[in-house]
């Protein structure tokens, strides 16, 4: 994903210099300075989709392109002649900076509305939304998938005992097993204090069990390793060709939570349905 992104930015980053080019080759062979609003244009295109970098060298290559074909075709080399450059040029930077940081803004929003600032994985709103849309290519497709409720057991004793800075500490460990335990399809997501919740796209009822079995023994020794009392008790179900909501799911999963956390904690119940 991340080197199919580079690949975008790098052809918009060369589509954009060669747009400057032409345009500066233009305006010395015509004369036509108010080709160079195209500048702004080009520098707006790499600025917003590849990053301030990229919008600067656009910037720094459309100036050299306005001074270039004004100083060899304009006969008028008066200092203003040059001050009107060096505002033009000043105008393209101003563009390219702002619009980097605009970009900038928008995404960090952006991820503090679809992710958890404090783990990196989803937060309650991304994952309903993915979650339906996993659930409508199974039940279209007729395939399976499951879901786990995971409840991390004696997480207040941490925070009240070692300090909520160990807490988060937890925290972030407990969501950096998943994440590397887990395929990239699944999908993991805070959706409590110290609850998560996992969704496993075409998995059935063994492959969800085989996976949430290993996932809690990994768990486990990170939590030993750095000298924790967190266990981990998980309901979970593995559906088929299920109709009904994600609401619902979730609340059958939270059953079977339950269920584990009164029987002794640090277990895995799951079910079909």
């Amino acid at each position: 994903m991340k080197n199919h992104q580079r690949n975008i930015s790098a052809a918009i980053l060369v589509v954009s210099l060669v747009t400057v080019v032409l345009v500066s080759y233009l305006s010395y062979y015509t004369g036509d300075f108010f080709l160079e609003v195209v500048y702004a244009m080009a520098i707006l295109l790499p600025s917003w989709c590849a990053g301030r970098w990229q919008g600067l060298t656009v910037t720094l290559v459309s100036g050299m392109g306005i001074f270039l074909s004004s100083y060899y075709f304009n006969v008028n080399k008066s200092p203003l002649h040059y001050v009107n450059m060096g505002l033009e040029i000043v105008v393209l930077i101003t563009i390219s900076i702002l619009t980097s940081s605009l970009r900038t803004r928008y995404l960090q929003a952006e991820y503090m509305a679809s992710y958890d600032p404090l783990t990196g994985v989803s937060n309650r709103n991304r994952f309903f939304l993915l979650a339906e849309q996993v659930m409508h290519a199974a039940s279209r497709y007729g395939r399976p998938f499951s879901l786990a409720f995971i409840d991390l057991d004696n997480f207040k004793q941490v925070n009240d005992q070692q300090g909520h800075q160990e807490g988060d500490k937890a925290l972030q460990t407990v969501a950096a097993v998943m994440k590397s335990n887990l395929r990239q399809a699944d999908i993991i997501a805070r959706i409590g204090g110290d609850e998560f919740v996992v969704l496993l796209p075409e998995s059935d009822h063994a492959m969800a069990e085989t996976a949430l079995r290993k996932l809690q023994s990994m768990l486990l020794q990170e939590m030993k390793a750095n000298k924790w009392p967190i266990t981990f008790s998980i309901g979970a179900v593995s559906c088929n060709n299920f109709q009904g909501s994600i609401h619902e799911v979730l609340k059958l999963a939270d059953g079977y939570l339950y269920d584990v956390k009164s029987h002794g904690k640090n277990n895995l119940h799951i079910e079909k349905i």
